[in-house]
């Protein structure tokens, strides 16, 4: 591995290196392979601010690059699109933690939430056994009062019955 140079190229400071060298390290068979599974999520905010200068070079663009090569203009896009995506994880990491937080704290509440329900169905079926054992109870103690008040309100009407059958039948009585 060589020392980085640095070299001044039209007022920015970039690394130096050769043509040579770039095309034995883009012509390498895994070289594509190495773009495509480059660890993205590894890239920092330095790295971000040491390729400012390349961005800021008139010609590390896409349209200058694709006149020397179409594959130098899609490895342009690519460092560009990585520092973008750098940009964009920074504030969308917070939240993605924040949601499998959130998601976790779900999952434990529906653990909690389908005990509450399967504790509340057993009760709810030792009530609803409660409740036809005493229906029926229910039912008899409603037909006694009914029953009750029948009589009692007969009662009246044979006792009344009575007196006029006795007082007709038996006049001296009074």
């Amino acid at each position: 591995m060589q020392k980085a140079i640095w070299q001044d190229v039209k007022g920015s400071q970039v690394l130096l290196g050769t043509y040579e060298e770039a095309v034995r390290m883009m012509g390498d068979t895994s070289f594509l392979n190495a773009l495509m599974n480059f660890p993205k999520e590894q890239i920092t905010d330095e790295t971000v601010e040491l390729l400012q200068p390349y961005f800021s070079a008139p010609d590390f663009n896409f349209d200058s690059a694709k006149k020397a090569s179409g594959n130098v203009a899609g490895l342009c896009n690519w460092a560009a699109a990585m520092c973008t995506y750098h940009d964009v994880a920074k504030v969308v990491e917070p939240k993605i933690a924040t949601l499998r937080a959130a998601e976790a704290e779900l999952k434990v509440a529906t653990k909690e939430k389908n005990a509450a329900e399967e504790r509340m169905a057993i009760v709810q079926g030792k009530l609803d056994e409660m409740q036809v054992m005493t229906i029926p109870s229910l039912s008899a103690m409603q037909l006694q009062y009914g029953l009750y008040g029948t009589l009692h309100g007969r009662s009246r009407s044979w006792a009344a019955c009575c007196k006029l059958y006795s007082n007709a039948c038996y006049p001296c009585h009074l």
